[in-house]
């Protein structure tokens, strides 16, 4: 198996012949046979029997199924704020005594969920995100909304004035105060009903053909059923 590392999607044709020659490492694709060729933005084509699209929300594979009739995401009315840092062994054993995966703050207006993404293998650091969210009607429109045009700074503070605001326990904050104003973002919720694709070789997997909102880890439960 060969993974193309760096190489862009830029669009596929489906052959009439199932033959081919090829050279190089694509040799070892049985002889480089396949109905599907793949083509990448610095040139390089590669082929196959099958493709594929497992490329998020985003697809770049499911805008070229529909490229005559492009798929139309939903916005959804939520304000998203994300960011993601370091934790040494004893800031991450803190989090623990907390929750031993995430915990989260919910109230009527926002919630403030922090999770764990990794362990280092050595045990003395894991990285961590968190995701601040509230409704927003205004966040239907990404051109004009303020934490898509702010900096990085201006959505951390906002996120740390609403939790002092509202008096939460400092245990549960004291993940932001290590968090580095570069690794904050803002991000849009987009969904989308279930396409039915076109007859080929060509299929969609998981977020390229049902995005979904994290909410409720709809996510990850649908992917387990």
């Amino acid at each position: 198996l060969f993974v193309h590392w760096g190489s862009k999607f830029v669009g596929y044709t489906v052959d009439e012949e199932e033959d081919g020659d090829g050279d190089g490492e694509e040799k070892h694709n049985k002889n480089n046979k396949g109905r599907i060729s793949v083509h990448f933005a610095d040139g390089k084509v590669t082929r196959g029997d099958i493709l594929v699209g497992a490329d998020g929300t985003n697809s770049y594979v499911r805008k070229a199924i529909f490229q005559g009739k492009p798929t139309q995401l939903n916005i959804l009315p939520v304000g998203v704020i994300t960011g993601e840092l370091s934790l040494s062994l004893a800031e991450y054993t803190h989090q623990f005594e907390l929750g031993r995966s995430m915990c989260m703050v919910n109230t009527e207006q926002w919630r403030f969920f922090v999770g764990l993404k990794s362990i280092a293998d050595d045990k003395q650091s894991a990285e961590y995100y968190w995701l601040f969210y509230w409704r927003d009607d205004a966040a239907k429109d990404p051109t004009t909304f303020w934490p898509i045009l702010s900096s990085s700074h201006a959505r951390l503070s906002f996120v740390k004035d609403t939790l002092k605001k509202e008096n939460v326990h400092p245990d549960l904050t004291a993940i932001l105060k290590n968090q580095k104003e570069e690794k904050v973002q803002a991000m849009t919720v987009k969904d989308m009903v279930p396409i039915e694709l076109p007859y080929s070789p060509v299929s969609l997997l998981g977020y390229a053909i049902h995005p979904m909102t994290f909410f409720r880890g709809e996510g990850a439960i649908n992917a387990m059923v």
